[in-house]
């Protein structure tokens, strides 16, 4: 299928569908005991080692290789070195469980693509506000079991009002942390805890970041010049390329200048980067992949080099 979700209970959301409408719905956020079954990710990975036939007869193992299977249905999810550690899906969730000590963590959605090979999950915290604004604060967890996705873990925020991702990147408060499948993982979680056990820390960094943009006044003519900026002209380009640059200059444009949730912030550094938020959040891509919802959702979750571009031009002007 498409968006690589192959069965619908292989997730699970609460109240809000996600995405392609897949997967089994729950009226309250489930604790991880429950997620983990609703999701349909209570299953192991087992290693077993690579062989290769040397004859019609006979085979031989392939040295430093092994293969990660689904004990439960012997599904073969990917072909990874010795030195890879397995991180169950048991174990994800409870140290999602473990990493945020402040409130009550509720799971809001979770599942697999692409039958097991990469694991998601996403944790709702304690709401906060922004310039009056509910901001939703949200971790997620992902993983992979077939060698290429490493262990992630990012904090992210949601505009109530207008449902807009906050993924901001700031200096001296760091929202992200990854880690490869090798070695000791307990210890690599321990620091992940470390790291990102300061939440409240990026939020109060975020807030410091909108009050300071919200004073910062932009004229129309200074407005047009930034989002020039942030989508330049190539110099060779073809007749389409300038159609579809100027598209996206108009489209950022038109967000900032007549979405209703931005009306206190108009004119404002704030309202300007509140504006990129809302573009990145909820435009259509130009060409419409296969992949292009899921695709999103991972880049709005590493950071969006446009909604950076804008805090660095509001910050300059």
């Amino acid at each position: 299928m498409a968006h690589m979700i192959e069965r619908n209970e292989d997730m699970f959301y609460v109240r809000n569908v996600p995405w392609h409408g897949l997967g089994i719905m729950l009226d309250e956020p489930p604790t991880s005991r429950e997620a983990i079954v609703a999701a349909g990710l209570d299953w192991e990975v087992k290693q077993e080692l690579v062989y290769y036939k040397t004859s019609w007869t006979q085979t031989e193992d392939i040295p430093n290789y092994k293969v990660n299977i689904r004990r439960d249905n012997g599904k073969v999810l990917g072909i990874v070195s010795d030195r890879y550690s397995v991180l169950q899906n048991v174990d994800a969730f409870e140290f999602v469980d473990n990493l945020i000590s402040e409130g009550v963590v509720t799971y809001e959605t979770a599942g697999c693509l692409e039958g097991g090979k990469r694991i998601w999950l996403l944790a709702r915290l304690p709401e906060t506000y922004i310039l009056d604004d509910q901001v939703d604060r949200y971790l997620c967890f992902s993983h992979g079991h077939d060698g290429r996705n490493p262990i992630k873990a990012y904090l992210t925020g949601i505009r109530v009002v207008c449902n807009n991702t906050l993924t901001m990147s700031m200096a001296h408060a760091q929202r992200t942390w990854s880690s490869k499948h090798v070695g000791n993982l307990a210890d690599k979680l321990s620091d992940a805890k470390i790291t990102l056990g300061l939440v409240d820390h990026y939020f109060h960094s975020l807030r410091n970041l909108a009050e300071r943009t919200a004073q910062i006044p932009l004229s129309e003519s200074r407005i047009e010049l930034l989002t020039q900026n942030i989508f330049p002209m190539p110099d060779t380009a073809t007749d389409r390329t300038k159609a579809n640059v100027l598209n996206m200059r108009e489209e950022l444009l038109y967000r900032h200048r007549h979405a209703p949730d931005l009306a206190n912030f108009r004119n404002t550094g704030w309202g300007y980067i509140s504006a990129t938020t809302d573009y990145v959040t909820h435009s259509k891509p130009l060409r419409e992949t296969a992949r292009w919802r899921e695709n999103r959702f991972s880049n709005l979750l590493e950071g969006s080099s446009i909604v950076n571009t804008a805090i660095e031009l509001v910050l300059a002007a």
